[in-house]
């Protein structure tokens, strides 16, 4: 499975409030760029044009970011697309032999 396949498990099958306490385990209340970059897998470009397009909450001290946590959490709970029906999780589903295959790739 790639990494962009796992990220994408991880960030839709995040099953309410405790997924995302895990997944921001080991962080500071406030993040930096480059924290939330590796947070979300993401490149420090594309944080700065979530930040300055206002998709991650954050507050901006003269040339610096500071993103709390609560907030960033908040934003992600909000945009999940996790249903809240569903009772399967992470590990019911199918993986196969191929690292590089997407998960839900005959789905589409």
């Amino acid at each position: 499975m790639s990494r962009r396949t796992v990220i994408g498990i991880v960030m839709t099958n995040v099953e309410g409030p405790s997924g995302l306490e895990e997944m921001f385990r080991g962080y500071p209340r406030v993040l930096t760029v480059p924290e939330v970059a590796d947070l979300l897998r993401m490149t420090k470009t594309n944080v700065y044009r979530w930040l300055k397009d206002g998709t991650i909450p954050a507050y901006k001290l003269g040339s610096s970011w500071f993103i709390p946590q609560d907030q960033l959490r908040e934003a992600l709970e909000a945009g999940s697309n996790a249903n809240p029906n569903n009772t399967k999780s992470l590990a019911d589903l199918p993986l196969g032999d191929d690292p590089d295959e997407e998960v839900g790739a005959d789905d589409r």
